[in-house]
């Protein structure tokens, strides 16, 4: 009990409640009685509660309002999201799952600092492809021309036969 801080669970509790807005919810309120939010909230005051080693969350900000979305956490968490505040603000790593050729790529830091990386990625590919373009429209440009020429090309014409022993000699 000591081990687990049970001497100071009364006062977490309220302090993860005031934090999450769930302070104000009448305790006899049973649970299917409660709203989305209200039960996104009392799920993830549990989970703050029981001071898990690790969280692992799916879209954690849904449904809650910016007080309640502000709740910390000081342990490892993984969480998918597409909140950019929140990853802005809570994350040290990002992980995309939409890399190249449909791998995951690892970005360490914030939101702010993948967003610039892939905004550069993005420039970088763009040069890449506008010079395959002006390579392309060049090869396009000689074959039209190699065609042209080879149209024009006649070679000898298989009507004097005669003329071939009369140019032998």
């Amino acid at each position: 009990f000591a081990a687990r801080d049970g001497w100071r669970f009364e006062a977490r509790a309220e302090e993860v409640f005031e934090a999450l807005g769930l302070r104000r919810l009448p305790p006899a309120r049973l649970v299917r009685d409660l709203s989305g939010g209200e039960r996104a909230r009392l799920s993830l005051a549990l989970l703050v509660l029981r001071r898990p080693p690790a969280l692992l969350l799916d879209e954690p900000t849904n449904h809650l309002d910016d007080a309640a979305a502000d709740c910390t956490y000081p342990g490892p968490c993984l969480m998918a999201s597409h909140d950019r505040d929140l990853l802005d603000s809570a994350v040290t790593g990002l992980i995309d799952l939409d890399g190249p050729e449909g791998t995951a790529v690892r970005y360490g830091g914030r939101y702010g600092a993948y967003a610039a990386e892939q905004a550069a990625a993005r420039r970088r590919w763009e040069t890449r492809y506008r010079a395959w373009e002006e390579r392309l429209a060049a090869a396009r440009q000689r074959l039209s021309r190699a065609s042209v020429t080879a149209r024009d090309y006649r070679g000898p014409r298989d009507t004097g036969k005669m003329e071939y022993d009369a140019r032998a000699v």
